[in-house]
């Protein structure tokens, strides 16, 4: 594998101990529970939330010659990196991981820029490239907060080079998050669409539109999809996060949506002429019934990416 240009180190135990909640297990028995599942890197270098964003764009800067770059963004909303010991070797996030790796992450922020682990804050420090706080900081340290303005989120950046993005999600908060991208697009007429899921077919599941919505994106030549799937937050809350046998179906049924997804790209016409990034991830953990504390169970994510990374 590659060595990542921009690893960050993540903060020790000790570092954020007085955050931990009580019910938390603690950073070293936490990674002691994932050491069976494939991730190529240990606690000492994790990748931040914050580079995807540069995975992302610098894909569309530096393609494989001759061919189109092309990329999809799957998030699982909540998911837990412990919660991947319920998929099996046939899954697809560890098939995924197979072409570039299953990587250990964090978010939460970091020093005096620790932020909420909390959905607006990870998704925007994803899209963003950047933690909430301080000089460039997105200004979303918890959820109801607006995106500072100026700071570009990846679906629009990509748009800008000339590429068609897509932006699929459920949750309302989104459109209030990133309006004001959501107009700049709109008014420097960017082949950028963003569209919120709520269709009353899909009401038992909302998360089967985001996929349709997404597979129909790749069949129509989209170059870059993000999607959001909301079901591993929703059971989280409702049941619990880690081990209610709801949110475990959640993590397995998200995982086979995903694989749908992929296997849209696959059967494109023009793959063989088409360079695909394929990003599996998500955007916080969670601890009983709820998140946002900088707990290790919150703090830790994960991503699966089918390239080494750059």
């Amino acid at each position: 594998m590659k060595v990542l240009s921009k690893i960050g180190l993540f903060l020790s135990a000790a570092a954020v101990a007085g955050c931990v909640s009580a019910k938390s297990i603690g950073f070293e028995a936490y990674y002691e529970s994932v050491d069976d599942l494939p991730f190529i890197n240990g606690p000492a270098a994790m990748p931040k939330q914050t580079d995807i964003y540069g995975m992302i764009v610098s894909h569309f800067e530096m393609a494989e010659e001759g061919k189109v770059p092309k990329a999809v963004v799957i998030n699982f909303d909540g998911c837990r990196a412990d919660a991947l010991l319920n998929l099996d070797e046939n899954s697809t996030v560890f098939k995924n991981a197979a072409g570039g790796g299953l990587y250990l992450m964090y978010t939460g922020g970091e020093g005096i820029r620790r932020q909420f682990t909390s959905t607006s804050p990870g998704f925007t420090t994803q899209l963003t490239g950047v933690w909430a706080k301080g000089r460039g900081g997105h200004g979303v340290v918890n959820n109801g907060r607006k995106k500072r303005a100026g700071v570009p989120i990846y679906t629009n950046t990509v748009a800008e080079m000339g590429f068609r993005t897509a932006f699929f999600y459920t949750w309302a908060d989104h459109t209030k998050i990133f309006g004001a991208d959501f107009d700049y697009a709109r008014f420097h007429n960017l082949p950028a669409s963003y569209v919120r899921c709520l269709s009353d077919e899909y009401k038992d599941d909302y998360d089967k539109e985001v996929r349709d919505r997404m597979i129909e994106a790749v069949t129509d030549g989209c170059d870059l999809i993000f999607g959001i799937f909301e079901a591993t937050d929703a059971s989280g809350h409702g049941k619990g996060f880690g081990f209610s046998p709801e949110y475990k179906a959640a993590v397995v049924r998200l995982d086979s949506y995903a694989g749908e997804v992929i296997e849209s790209i696959r059967r494109r016409t023009a793959y063989d002429n088409e360079d695909w990034l394929i990003v599996v991830t998500t955007d916080h953990g969670g601890i009983g019934t709820g998140h946002g504390g900088q707990s290790a169970e919150e703090r830790t994510i994960w991503m699966s990416i089918n390239k080494e990374i750059r």
